[in-house]
């Protein structure tokens, strides 16, 4: 458990999450990870089977406000190019 997940504990914000999601053009979900307070730094890492745009949604429950939060993505898209 880290210091912060603590700390939101410690304050009443047991049930509080952050979920992330990539959903495709048909707004079907390729990957979803959520984070707790039990959560440490779990990594979302997934493979898209899908060609096309790819949109990542991020949201929140029960946190607290004001409060900082840092979010670092990296994408890698395909070297190979659909035009001929």
């Amino acid at each position: 458990m880290t210091a912060c997940s603590r700390y939101l504990l410690s304050v009443g914000y047991e049930t509080c999450q952050i979920v992330i999601e990539i959903v495709d053009s048909q707004d079907k979900t390729v990957a979803t990870k959520h984070y707790t307070t039990e959560s440490t730094h779990d990594h979302l890492k997934t493979d898209a089977d899908v060609a096309g745009w790819l949109t990542l949604r991020l949201s929140g429950r029960v946190l607290p406000a004001p409060a900082a939060y840092a979010l670092t993505v990296t994408y890698t898209a395909t070297q190979e190019s659909a035009l001929r």
